[in-house]
């Protein structure tokens, strides 16, 4: 159940798919953690990062394109 304890994790890439965040949110369940996992896509993965720092995202997982501008 989402509520306001909810922690985000989410993926950036340059073509999210659905398995992950699947397996994620499956795990999260079965070890009973207030998380959610969502996948998102950018264009600006600069101005998306800096989103992700600024809202406190628990974890973001980054992808192929977006790798090595990360690094």
């Amino acid at each position: 159940m989402i509520d306001r304890d909810t922690l985000l994790c989410m993926s950036l890439a340059g073509r999210p798919g659905n398995f992950d965040t699947r397996f994620h949110n499956y795990l999260y369940e079965k070890l009973e953690l207030n998380y959610i996992y969502k996948a998102f896509t950018t264009e600006d993965i600069a101005a998306a990062v800096k989103g992700v720092r600024a809202l406190g995202i628990r974890g973001c997982a980054v992808s192929m394109p977006f790798k090595e501008s990360c690094i």
